[in-house]
């Protein structure tokens, strides 16, 4: 059966499209109040800004974050480098200071008091650079006997002398004066740099086991040694040679600067970041770690020096398959570390640096490269980042600020509500006013004094109810002044027709309105008269 056949269906039909135009009426016929466009308009601006920066400077964050990275490695690798040349520098300045006190023949060693007392100005020199260096010495040549001062691992002042190939170490009070034997160390010479033994002349000549390479020719040579162990210490020793013009005697001063030193300040950069970090320096003509934070084995069990492949870091191991991807090819890692070296000091000099993404223990780590030359070495620095570890940073902070942002909008939605109930109250009043106008309830609107009641502290408000303060004024002045009128003109008809009645004027009363010809109705003075008496009269 069709709809058309079915009555009910017909019936349903025409209520369901009479409810629909009804809506549709209503909602046409709809006036939203002040209160909620404003709320409504406060609502979705505030929303939509604070999410909107809020989302923008979370993207913008992330998309920086490689960038951050590399400006940051690029701060603690500026920070080592200073630190390292700052401390080569002044430890060249001690031994230059020592070097020109022989030439100059202020220091000698022609006698034993002279002898004495040249010892003795190198502890005062020793206390001065104390935060440098942890020793001073000096070594004849060509027999390489040394003699020096040496502060010792727990503190205590020691010091060195040698005979024939044996070296005494002594303890000493703070002035340098003996107390005990504490040492001997005997190695013998085999007369050649490579078995220089304790026969420091040939150690430090070219070819020997330091790698300082010293030109003993040259009275004003200098020198600096690659990483080498003593004393269950490891050492980078800055040498010069120096002559005293008057004695003739040719001795060649230095001093040590422990890799203790280096790397506990390495601790320190490392402490004062809050992202998980890892900085490495490596010796790039002998692949040797010279310091590393967090801390990491740099000699083996029997406490020679270990290469960067020789390591059980999972940096270093890292970063020689990096310096192996660099530069493919049979080399061994020294060799490779030799040409990453001078890659990296001529052409990443200055504030260029190398960066890669690495993965260490399944984690993703910015890496950057870079270079510390000095006195003709090159150390490699290697930086490793945590990449995660800033996205994570930057997400919780994200997360922080939009709690935040959250209680920003909130109160700026519960600002923006009282503001709105403000206005609309203001212009709620001015409504009411005008209203009560329209209904000529002027009492209840105009005040004697004041002129309107309840004015608004809305300047534009104020100015408009003071409009119609006026225009009302004038209105009911016109009004009265109206009213008057219509009572005189009243007055005046009334006086008018009572004269023609009374006083026999030629007013006919069928010019009256509501007067008749019937003789039967006349009036005087508003009072009814009988025409019979009147003619009886």
């Amino acid at each position: 059966m069709s709809s058309s056949q079915n009555p009910r269906a017909s019936t349903a039909t025409q209520a369901s499209t009479a409810t629909t135009a009804s809506v549709v009426k209503k909602l046409k016929g709809f006036r939203p109040r002040f209160f909620m466009l404003m709320v409504l308009f406060i609502a979705v601006s505030a929303i939509t800004v604070g999410v909107l920066g809020w989302r923008l400077t979370l993207a913008a964050a992330k998309d920086n974050i490689e960038e951050l990275i590399k400006e940051l490695e690029d701060l603690i690798s500026n920070q080592v480098l200073t630190f390292v040349l700052e401390e080569a520098e002044r430890l060249s300045e001690l031994v230059q200071l020592q070097a020109d006190h022989f030439r100059t023949g202020k220091w000698t060693v022609s006698s034993p008091d002279r002898a004495n007392e040249t010892m003795s100005n190198m502890l005062t020199l020793l206390k001065h650079y104390r935060g440098t260096t942890m020793d001073i010495f000096y070594f004849t040549y060509p027999a390489g006997l040394i003699f020096g001062y040496i502060y010792s691992q727990n503190k205590t002042l020691q010091k060195w002398t040698q005979q024939d190939m044996t070296i005494y170490t002594w303890n000493c009070d703070e002035i340098g004066n003996v107390v005990d034997l504490f040492d001997t160390f005997t190695v013998p010479s085999g007369g050649t740099p490579q078995t220089a033994g304790n026969n420091n002349t040939l150690d430090y000549a070219p070819g020997g086991s330091a790698n300082a390479n010293l030109d003993y020719s040259n009275n004003t040579a200098t020198a600096v040694t690659t990483i080498h162990t003593g004393e269950h210490e490891l050492f980078k020793t800055t040498l010069a040679v120096a002559k005293n013009p008057y004695t003739n005697e040719k001795v060649i001063v230095g001093a040590d600067w422990t890799v203790a030193f280096l790397s506990t300040q390495l601790d320190e950069i490392n402490a004062a970041v809050p992202y998980p970090l890892f900085i490495g320096l490596i010796e790039s003509s002998t692949g040797h770690i010279v310091a590393a934070s967090p801390k990491t084995e740099v000699t083996s069990s029997d406490g020679a020096l270990i290469t960067i492949e020789e390591s059980k870091n999972a940096f270093f191991h890292d970063f020689t398959n990096y310096v192996f991807e660099l530069s493919p090819g049979p080399h061994n890692v020294s060799t490779k570390l030799i040409q990453l070296g001078r890659h990296l000091d001529t052409d990443y000099i200055g504030s260029k640096n190398l960066y890669a993404k690495r993965t260490v223990g399944g984690s993703e780590w910015m890496l950057q490269t870079n270079t510390i030359t000095y006195a003709g070495q090159i150390t490699i620095q290697a930086i490793y980042m945590k990449i995660s570890s800033f996205e994570e940073k930057v997400q919780t902070t994200s997360s922080k600020t939009g709690f935040s942002m959250i209680g920003i909008i909130l109160g700026f939605l519960i600002l923006g509500v009282l503001f709105s109930v403000t206005i609309t109250r203001q212009l709620d009043l001015v409504a009411r006013q005008i209203n009560l106008l329209k209904n000529l309830k002027f009492n209840e609107v105009l005040d004697k004094d004041s002129g309107v009641k309840g004015r608004s502290f809305v300047f534009e408000l104020a100015k408009l109810q003071e409009a119609f303060h006026e225009m009302v004024t004038v209105f009911a002045k016109t009004l009265k002044m109206s009213q008057s009128l219509q009572r005189g003109t009243q007055l005046y008809r009334g006086g008018a027709t009572s004269g023609a009645l009374t006083g026999g004027g030629s007013t006919s009363l069928q010019q009256l309105p509501g007067v008749g010809t019937n003789s039967n109705n006349h009036i005087q003075s508003g009072n009814y008269v009988n025409p019979a008496s009147r003619d009886k009269a």
